[in-house]
């Protein structure tokens, strides 16, 4: 069982009838009181000597108090104080409320308490506090000094005053949603591990335990039992003031984003031993690193114009300082109180102001720091590639920054004892030629360097699609860069930095499907796909039928390179072809042979009005004897007619049958044609023709007539 919190409901059992029994007349006569009274307008309070229960009771405000005064109810017993509790009802605990009630353990604050004074609890040793759901505002020092390990800030809570929970002994702490302000330290507690931020808070946010502005372009508070090294996120702009402020952090890495270091940022931070300050910061504040004893190197860059007071006082550990030389640079007052700071020659006494200190080295200690001599570092950088100019280029050395003339050289003024490498910075650019120095002890010219453009892998895969290319060994571009392609179609070209533009492939007769681009490239680019597909081209006609007597063009079956198509009603074809077939067009219709193939070479491209022209058969009519024997064209068709005349009497004339179709024309014979050609389909005419529908070579018999037979020409 849980002693501790059983106590406190009894006590508030206790309390709540000790306050139900007291009247407002001046005389208690609850028997269990030792003291009551008023404490606001409408607020009374009551105190049991046997519990050490103080309980506030009635409705309203509680009044505010002034503890130098010694004005509280209750002061003359305070240290008999050991729990406090406050009633429904009352609205507020006020100013000074409790402080000085050294036996103070334990505070319950009632929901309807929507504002807790100034100093409330300061310096109370409270255990345990509960607040009510209500509480909107806890004042300044309300908490401060109380050794609380763990405290539940109500969700209604919009303000923390400034050292609201300084000192106390939280290991963590949530910031609800609905906080909006938080005064200075309001949380400096020396073994604070974490600060959380209700994700929803439109204020606060928190990174990694660390408390930040919404944007995270402030870091407001490092807890001071955090780790012991930390690297400020690169979102971050600003350090705020004291949020680093009596630390244990060790080492700090702050990144080119931060631009100032608010006033005793890393004021007392005694275990501080490395912090390198970036060369985007332009101010340092007040105290910002007073008493940071354990600091051995400071460099304040260039770019710094402002420093203020006492910003680094009492860093009696440093051994080497370099002061930026911004022209603009402004010193506070007593910013290295604690140093001497002595010329080149060790003897005479330099002030530590702008003029005298700004862009100078010195070494030694914080009651004689030396000045170093300084010598001239000079070369010319070179740029190899690309578009960029080797002029107005950033060239450092050991943590000192120039920028080349429009020539391309640049010069250091360097102390003695430097060392350290020469580099520059062109983006898309790497260094390929360096330059380096070792304890330099005088002049040094002709320290040259080059930077190359950087050039990056572009990757990808070719894929051809239809006809019969292949997707090895072709060549793949991103403007003048090309790369050819493996057996498989992938492809790795390579592009400086910057590059822009489309990649594209050829393959005679394919085009690309889709795109692939790369903008503005800064690293290696893969999975760059593209696709050719094989062109398709029409070739079309007109099938034309010569001859016969009843055959149409439509209907006619063309041929192409493995391909069938119908002819239309007027004869005319289309195929649709990839790129670079070659074959013949023909034909086929019954009866009917196409004279020539149609040749179509390696086919690039749409053709039209191909003429295709089918030709009726021809063939020979010989007529033979009833034995077999051939006889005479002119004697059978004269015969034949008289053998007509014999087997149709129904016919009379010399000539019975007119055939039609047949060349040359077969009328009255006139005595000199010797054969007779017919085409396919060609008919004689007549009840019962004795030739009929010529096809193929035969031989047929027709009664009381010669046989005959035919053979294709």
């Amino acid at each position: 069982m849980n002693w501790k919190y059983m106590f406190l409901a009894l006590s508030a059992v206790i309390s709540v009838s000790a306050c139900a029994s007291y009247v407002d007349n001046g005389v208690s006569n609850a028997a269990v009181s030792d003291d009551s009274g008023s404490c606001g307008p409408n607020v009374t309070y009551s105190f049991d000597s046997k519990t050490g229960v103080l309980t506030i009771c009635g409705t309203g405000d509680m009044d505010d108090y002034d503890v130098d005064q010694k004005n509280q109810p209750w002061w003359t017993y305070r240290s008999d104080v050991k729990t406090v509790t406050v009633g429904n009802s009352v609205t507020s605990v006020g100013d000074y409320a409790f402080s000085g009630c050294t036996a103070l353990r334990s505070a319950t604050v009632a929901d309807s308490v929507t504002s807790i004074g100034d100093y409330a609890f300061y310096g109370c040793p409270l255990d345990v506090v509960t607040l009510g759901n209500s509480v909107t505002s806890i004042g300044d020092y309300a908490f401060s000094g109380c050794p609380l390990d763990v405290v539940t800030i109500p969700d209604s809570v919009t303000s923390v005053g400034k050292h609201a929970f300084s000192g106390c002994a939280l290991t963590a702490v949530t910031i609800p949603d609905s906080v909006t302000s938080i005064g200075e330290d309001g949380f400096n507690c020396p073994f604070l591990g974490s600060i959380s931020v209700g994700e929803g808070n439109a204020t606060f946010s928190s990174i990694g335990g660390v408390l930040f502005s919404k944007d995270a372009g402030n870091l407001i508070q490092y807890p001071a039992g955090a780790s012991e090294s930390y690297s400020v996120p690169d979102s971050v702009t600003s350090i705020g003031g004291r949020a680093f402020y009596e630390g244990t952090v060790v080492s700090v890495t702050i990144p080119d984003s931060v631009t100032s270091i608010g006033d005793r940022a890393f004021y007392g931070c005694y275990s501080l031993a490395s912090i390198t300050l970036p060369g985007s910061l332009t101010s340092i504040g007040a105290d910002a690193f007073y008493g940071c004893s354990s600091l051995t190197s400071m460099t304040i860059p260039d770019s710094v114009s402002s420093v203020g007071e006492y910003a680094f006082s009492r860093c009696t550990g440093i051994k080497n300082l370099y002061v930026s030389s911004n022209p603009l640079l402004s010193l506070g007052g007593s910013v290295f109180e604690g140093f001497t700071f002595y010329d080149k020659d060790g003897s005479t006494v330099i002030p530590a102001t702008a003029e005298d200190l700004g862009g100078r080295c010195f070494v030694g200690t914080a009651d004689r720091m030396v000045r170093l001599a300084e010598y001239t570092l000079s070369g010319t950088l070179t740029v190899v590639g690309g578009s960029a100019s080797s002029s107005d280029v950033e060239v450092r050395f050991s943590g000192m920054a120039v920028r080349t003339s429009a020539d391309g050289s640049f010069s250091f003024t360097v102390f003695h004892g430097t060392s350290g490498e020469i580099t520059a910075s062109i983006p898309g650019y790497k260094q390929t030629v360096t330059a380096s120095i070792d304890d330099l002890a005088g002049n040094v010219f002709g320290k040259d360097i080059t930077m190359k453009i950087h050039t990056y892998a572009v990757s990808g895969k070719l894929t051809v699609i239809g006809g019969s290319a292949s997707a090895s060994g072709v060549t793949v571009s991103l403007g003048q860069y090309s790369a050819v392609t493996g057996p498989d179609g992938s492809y790795v070209l390579t592009a400086p930095y910057g590059t822009s533009g489309d990649i594209t492939a050829s393959i005679p007769g394919y085009s690309q499907i889709g795109k692939a681009s790369v903008n503005d490239i800064s690293s290696d680019v893969s999975d760059k796909d593209i696709t050719l597909k094989v062109d398709l081209y029409i070739i079309s006609g007109k099938l034309t039928v010569v001859g016969g007597s009843s055959a149409s063009a439509a209907g006619a079956t063309v041929f192409f390179a493995g391909m069938t198509t119908t002819t239309g009603s007027d004869g005319s074809f289309s195929f649709t072809v990839p790129y670079g077939t070659s074959g013949y067009i023909t034909s086929s219709l019954s009866g009917y042979t196409q004279p020539v193939p149609i040749c179509m070479m390696a086919v690039s491209g749409n053709i039209s009005n191909i003429s295709v022209v089918l030709k009726a058969d021809v063939y020979v009519v010989v007529f033979k004897d009833y034995d077999g024997s051939k006889i005479s064209e002119v004697s059978v068709l004269w015969e034949m007619s008289r053998q007509c005349q014999t087997i149709h009497p129904e016919h009379q004339t010399a000539y019975a049958y007119t055939f039609a179709g047949w060349s040359p024309s077969v009328g009255a014979y006139d005595g000199t044609v010797t054969s007779y050609t017919a085409t396919y389909d060609a008919t004689t005419i007549g009840k019962r023709a004795a030739i009929r529908d010529i096809t193929s070579s035969s031989t047929h018999s027709v009664p009381h007539v010669p046989r005959y037979s035919w053979r294709q020409v």
